[in-house]
């Protein structure tokens, strides 16, 4: 009975990586998901989104991610101590401590510090009003277009728009005016 506890446990914390990852993929492939912060722009690989996260979002060890991975190891651990001579009073204990023990460790080294530094990189986009920056694809007329603009010695684009509704042409230099909803305003030099 608790090999098969031990089972859904760990194929229920793996299933949700998998299929996390998998959506993931294609929703971001076609557009979607938080990677993407064009609104009607181009492609933005490279891009830091100003308005992921608002810098006030708060992480907590209860993400869906985390508690995934916490069922994924305790699944894992259970199903290993099962094959031996321990009783599963001692089994359960020791396999909830080992996925404790790993989903903190996730947390606390890798989640928390990815998560502050993306604030930071959030915060800091407005120091970017006034800054210049390149159109790398042409401002639609009313619509979108791409730039990138230097930062830190690192380069990054962004969905772009004419505060005038203007089009501006692919290779012109402009003047970041304001960052609104992850859309930098752009004005021609």
């Amino acid at each position: 009975m608790w090999i098969t506890f031990f089972w859904v446990c760990f194929g229920v914390g793996a299933g949700f990586v998998i299929l996390s990852f998998v959506f993931g993929e294609i929703f971001g492939f076609f557009g979607g998901g938080s990677a993407d912060c064009s609104a009607g722009g181009g492609s933005t690989a490279a891009t830091e989104c100003p308005s992921v996260g608002g810098g006030n979002s708060a992480v907590s060890p209860f993400m869906p991610k985390i508690i995934a991975l916490f069922l994924t190891i305790f699944g894992g651990a259970g199903l290993l101590l099962g094959r031996t001579a321990l009783q599963w009073f001692v089994v359960l204990p020791l396999a909830v401590l080992a996925g404790l023990c790993v989903a903190f460790v996730v947390f606390r080294f890798v989640v928390l510090p990815l998560h502050k530094r993306q604030n930071t990189s959030v915060r800091s986009t407005a120091s970017f009003v006034g800054s210049s920056a390149v159109v790398v694809e042409t401002i639609r007329q009313g619509g979108y277009g791409e730039i990138t603009y230097s930062a830190r010695g690192n380069s990054f684009s962004a969905p772009a728009k004419a505060e005038s509704g203007e089009g501006i042409k692919r290779g012109t230099t402009v003047r970041i005016v304001y960052i609104e909803d992850g859309t930098f305003y752009v004005s021609e030099e």
